[in-house]
């Protein structure tokens, strides 16, 4: 049973992680935000930053 529990949480470990995929959706959300005219440079490049940054 242990052997099983080990066995599984290195296969989980191994997945590219969910953050990671949020970033890229969230970046390209903010591109379009700002292609868009939603938002200005300033605003666009603060929040890339802190997007970049996580």
């Amino acid at each position: 049973m242990f052997v099983l529990g080990v066995y599984l949480f290195r296969r989980i470990g191994k997945h590219t992680p969910i953050e990671t995929a949020n970033r890229r959706d969230a970046l390209d959300i903010l591109r379009e935000r700002y292609a868009r005219g939603e938002i200005d440079t300033d605003e666009f490049n603060n929040r890339r930053d802190i997007l970049q940054n996580k």
